[in-house]
């Protein structure tokens, strides 16, 4: 599959949004909504978590997710895709210096719960805002 383009007015809310919102799917099937730092590269959504996180668990189990990125109901964007558990070594850098930028937090640190992971998620359609 190619790369899923989003519209300029699209690129420019997910460029703005500082958090995107990850629902994951429980083994039940039930789902699991959290609010996540992230950083977008064209098709794909990056973040890190610790490993012991209930979202990289359910990633493992299930790689279907949907996201949500905040906006107002004129711009929200909704998408679904396959997310990946990556470590940290298979994390692009500039992924890693991209939340260290946007966030000014390292995912390089040490993490008190545990060892961190990066989750790739791979945008296969844009149900809303693109």
């Amino acid at each position: 599959m190619g790369v899923v383009r989003l519209s300029a007015s699209a690129a420019a809310v997910l460029a703005a949004a500082r958090v995107i919102w990850v629902t994951t799917l429980r083994l039940d099937g039930s789902p699991h909504v959290t609010p996540t730092w992230f950083v977008a590269d064209e098709d794909r959504l990056w973040l890190v978590s610790a490993r012991t996180n209930v979202k990289v668990r359910n990633v493992e189990a299930d790689p279907r997710v949907s996201v949500a990125v905040d906006g107002t109901t004129d711009n929200a964007l909704v998408a679904e895709g396959h997310a990946t558990v990556r470590t940290l070594d298979e994390v692009p850098h500039q992924i890693l210096d991209g939340l260290e930028a946007k966030y000014a937090w390292d995912p390089r640190d040490p993490d008190p719960d545990g060892e961190r992971v990066g989750i790739e998620i791979t945008v296969s359609r844009w149900l809303l805002g693109y």
